[in-house]
């Protein structure tokens, strides 16, 4: 039905499998949780920059009731943005956001806009890829995104016939119940090794050692 919401994994794995054309669909043969392969590749690609219920994954693992709870429409605007950044789309200015910002009835009336994802939300505007949820264009960002909406959006999105984005490097992750390392990936020689190269790029033999780090 079109007034259906869409949950967080839904939205998810609709903007995967648009801007990912080298994701296998078949990974989610893997796993009961269908939507888990397209969250992973979310969340190590950047997909997920800035946005807050990506505190469902912990140690390896997503919350699953989280993941399937209905998105709601900042988390939608913030996603689809770092998804035509990543992919190298054109993105409006400084000016052209600001004046964006103007056909959002919250931000001219003064009330219940998160600043947080100003730059998100003014880009799609900006874009003409949201317009609101009524004629004064009042933007509704804690309400849930429905699968109307979300069509509606991705078409004009699909039109302008944006880049893709290349597949991130995910390392195997553990099975259940089986030890695994601090990211929740498998506990393997080419992982641990993984972890300390990683560890060396963030501190450099040299660096002085604070009480920061």
């Amino acid at each position: 039905a079109p007034a259906k919401t869409v949950s967080r994994a839904e939205f998810i794995t609709m903007v995967v499998r648009q801007f990912f054309p080298a994701f296998e669909d078949d990974w989610s043969a893997e796993t009961p949780r269908w939507w888990e392969p397209y969250a992973d590749v979310a969340l190590a690609s950047g997909l997920l920059e800035n946005v807050w219920f990506t505190t469902a994954y912990d140690n390896g693992a997503w919350d699953g009731a989280m993941m399937n709870e209905p998105i709601d429409r900042y988390a939608m605007a913030q996603i689809l943005y770092n998804a035509l950044a990543l992919s190298g789309a054109p993105l409006p200015d400084a000016a052209a956001q600001e004046a964006a910002l103007q056909e959002i009835q919250e931000v001219r009336e003064g009330t219940d806009f998160s600043w947080d994802h100003e730059e998100a939300v003014a880009s799609m505007y900006a874009l003409g890829y949201l317009r609101g949820v009524n004629p004064e264009g009042r933007f509704d960002g804690l309400a849930s995104m429905d699968r109307a909406s979300a069509c509606t959006v991705f078409s004009r999105i699909a039109a302008d016939a944006p880049g893709k984005i290349a597949l991130p490097d995910i390392p195997p992750q553990a099975a259940a119940g089986e030890a695994a390392l601090a990211d929740g990936s498998a506990f393997t020689e080419d992982n641990i090794r993984r972890l300390i190269c990683g560890l060396r790029e963030e501190y450099p033999e040299g660096r002085r050692y604070t009480n920061d780090d």
